[in-house]
């Protein structure tokens, strides 16, 4: 069984309950015997953030890209930089990570999941690009070698960050008010999130109404409870999707798991679907290369890809994430790209200064060279 180190993200439209979803996950698992730490990403801030941390709002960074001849940045290709305040929760994820066997995380509402998320990719990518040979040449003339020691060490965290994030012990928990409306933006963000190669390991649709409910408003809202569910399991992708009846004379809980399944069911190896965005697949024809990107859901139908420098960019909603391009493709030309049943392909040109064409006839089989 797999939980040491897991890391349980539980976020929701809301109201919908997400904050009960969440002490009701780290109550099933811990009363399994596991040792289970809570942080709460809600609201998180940052009383006294780090003057690194500052400097990438501020004008610090902007001089360090004109000055130091950083990689330049292009706003279309980049995601915004989320509240730094996230900042604060992350370093607590990663200190609850090692000292506990699971850690449960109350993200809140799902655009503050998505700014979680989307931050260790952006400020990485931001760090990344600072951190170039000219930069570090322009600290010792500028007596800036504290700020780059600074950075430095952020860059280390940050990758820290992203290592979690991406970690195949880490998910997202989705849940969802009962009614119809909610459909689109629940898959959206499940989407967005295995985009960003993030597992979503389940949706729960809470507050249904009770069998027995009184009233004609009962059995409607129930009847619209289970459309909302059929909806969900429909466009999820194999996701799990279960419902939790509201109890208006208990205390507020959300069923941790599908009805009959172990607390730890989803903590397991067997049990974690695969619905993040997985490696991408090379493969060759006669006309060049094809670089297939799995994505999901909305991300399949929706997504926006390009390349800049050696990266190629994926795009959702304003939100990126990027991905080293294999070194065969990097002295190629893309010519174009198509939606498939799995993602995106991306046809390749092989550079005729380094693979020059030849008709297929004239190809020797085996012939190396």
């Amino acid at each position: 069984m797999r939980t040491s180190g897991r890391v349980v993200l539980v976020a929701g439209q809301g109201g919908a309950g997400a904050t009960s979803l969440a002490r009701s996950t780290a109550d099933a698992v811990r009363a399994e015997g596991f040792t289970v730490l809570e942080v709460d990403a809600s609201g998180a801030t940052v009383a006294h953030p780090d003057a690194s941390v500052v400097s990438l709002t501020g004008a610090t960074f902007g001089r360090l890209w004109q000055e130091a001849g950083a990689d330049p940045v292009v706003p279309e290709a980049w995601s915004g930089l989320p509240d730094v305040g996230l900042v604060d929760a992350w370093i607590r994820i990663t200190q609850a990570r090692q000292q506990s066997d699971v850690v449960v995380v109350d993200a809140g509402s799902l655009a503050r999941v998505r700014d979680l998320c989307v931050l260790p990719g952006t400020l990485a990518h931001l760090l990344d690009a600072a951190m170039t040979p000219r930069m570090a040449m322009w600290r010792s003339v500028s007596g800036a070698g504290g700020l780059f020691e600074s950075l430095s060490d952020l860059r280390m965290g940050v990758r820290g960050w992203l290592d979690v994030l991406q970690h195949d012990a880490t998910s997202v928990r989705l849940v969802a008010r009962p009614v119809r409306d909610c459909v689109d933006e629940v898959l959206g963000s499940s989407a967005l999130l295995s985009m960003l190669g993030v597992d979503v390991d389940g949706i729960v649709v809470n507050r249904v109404p009770r069998k027995g409910a009184r009233g004609t408003d009962g059995h409607a809202a129930r009847a619209e409870g289970r459309a909302t569910v059929a909806a969900l399991t429909e466009g999820s992708d194999g996701v799990p999707v279960w419902r939790a009846t509201s109890r208006p004379d208990a205390r507020p809980s959300v069923r941790p798991v599908p009805k009959g399944s172990s607390p730890v069911a989803l903590l397991t190896d067997a049990a974690v679907p695969a619905t993040r965005a997985r490696s991408m697949g090379l493969s060759a024809d006669d006309d060049g290369y094809r670089l297939a990107i799995p994505l999901r859901g909305e991300a399949r139908r929706r997504a926006r890809v390009g390349v800049q420098d050696d990266r190629l960019v994926v795009s959702l909603d304003g939100v990126h994430a990027w991905h080293e391009l294999p070194s065969l493709l990097r002295r190629c030309e893309p010519l174009g790209a198509a939606r498939t049943a799995t993602g995106v392909t991306i046809r390749w040109s092989p550079d005729a200064g380094v693979w020059p064409h030849r008709p297929a006839a004239e190809r020797v089989v085996g012939e190396e060279g």
